[in-house]
């Protein structure tokens, strides 16, 4: 097939969805498809390359950061990929298209049938379905609910990436067959290491720093377990809007010589971020399915996570981590002081290891190019 893939995130731009992007057309590429992917261009990335056999061409944006990307600047995608990416959907003769988000992508694909007759899927994310992130886009899902649903009613697949993200997508339009594609994961560059045994624990967090992932949360636990006389650093991996009020809330506490602040890092930096940590913390209240997750079980680590949609799929509660109810300061630290048994986290470590392995990318992209061949 020739399959054109959009998304206005790509790496090095963007996190979780441009992570699966980029894996999704290699593995594409690998099982013999032509693979072009449409996104944003950013500084001095070239407007038009070739990685891995994938084709990449970047429209111009305005962008400010590589890391996250606010949503006037996610309006300046749409309206470049109306005049470039539509045409170039015949230009190139595309069989299919998967579009990442519902907006500000999923009108590439709508505009393209309409104009081409060029059949489209949806690839559902967290933060494009009404209900998710509701403290930062009620109002943008409000706004632009008639045009989310008539892109994914005239979609041929409509796909979420968590049974939650389901179920979440099913109160916007109960009537559509969603289909249900888990994230993948690289097991080969995630590998679980031999972590030295130390006195202070390493606590790591990434993802970005918004309001969603609840880091106050961590933070305070954290505080906590110093004053239990608790042996333990944090590193927090990332960037966003809440970080200077993250820092003044570390800063406040006294634990500016326990946490760490890393900033964005990238891929390479990353998998070794993971294989120095000792245990990975997601406190988020809303996710889709997370990447980091994975990544981290890939790497060897138990999880302790918040027991909400994504994190469900992935973290078995006393086996390869632990689950605690959003907000709960209190269940944080306890769960956080088991963890701090070097046996436990051994065996946990080894359990999402083998969990980690039933998600390939290769088996996330055979069951997105087994629909695309329908299409």
């Amino acid at each position: 097939m020739r399959i054109i893939i959009i998304n206005y995130e790509y790496p090095p731009l963007g996190g979780g969805a441009a992570t699966a992007t980029y894996y999704i057309a290699r593995e594409l590429v690998r099982l013999g498809d032509e693979t072009v992917v449409i996104t944003s261009h950013f500084k001095n990335l070239p407007r038009h390359e070739t990685q891995d056999g994938v084709r990449i061409i970047r429209l111009p944006v305005w962008r400010r950061r590589i890391d996250r990307c606010s949503v006037p600047e996610m309006v300046t995608f749409m309206i470049s990929s109306c005049f470039i990416a539509v045409p170039l959907v015949k230009k190139l003769k595309a069989d299919a298209m998967l579009v990442f988000f519902g907006i500000p992508c999923g009108h590439v694909g709508l505009l393209a049938k309409w104009l081409y007759g060029t059949p489209y899927t949806v690839s559902l994310r967290g933060g494009d379905v009404p209900g998710s992130m509701e403290r930062q886009l009620a109002f943008y899902h409000s706004l632009a609910k008639p045009l989310t649903k008539l892109i994914w009613k005239k979609a041929r697949f409509v796909v979420a990436n968590s049974e939650g993200l389901l179920v979440l997508a099913k109160r916007t339009m109960p009537e559509l067959p969603f289909q249900l594609i888990p994230n993948g994961v690289d097991t080969e560059w995630f590998t679980p290491s031999e972590r030295k045994t130390r006195s202070r624990i390493q606590i790591l967090f990434a993802g970005r720093l918004n309001v969603e992932k609840d880091l106050p949360t961590l933070i305070r636990a954290t505080g906590l377990l110093v004053k239990s006389g608790r042996e333990i650093e944090v590193e927090i991996v990332g960037d966003g809007p809440e970080r200077e009020r993250l820092v003044s809330l570390v800063k406040q506490m006294g634990l500016l010589n326990v946490v760490n602040f890393r900033g964005w890092l990238d891929r390479t930096m990353m998998r070794s971020i993971y294989s120095e940590a000792d245990v990975f913390v997601l406190p988020s209240i809303d996710e889709g399915m997370p990447n980091v997750v994975l990544e981290a079980m890939a790497s060897g680590m138990p999880v302790v996570a918040t027991r909400i949609r994504g994190n469900v799929d992935l973290v078995e509660d006393g086996v390869n981590g632990f689950l605690f109810e959003p907000g709960d300061v209190n269940a944080l630290k306890s769960l956080l002081e088991k963890v701090l048994d070097e046996k436990l986290r051994r065996r946990m470590g080894e359990k999402s290891r083998k969990k980690a392995e039933q998600y390939s990318w290769r088996s996330t992209t055979e069951q997105y190019r087994e629909i695309l061949l329908r299409c």
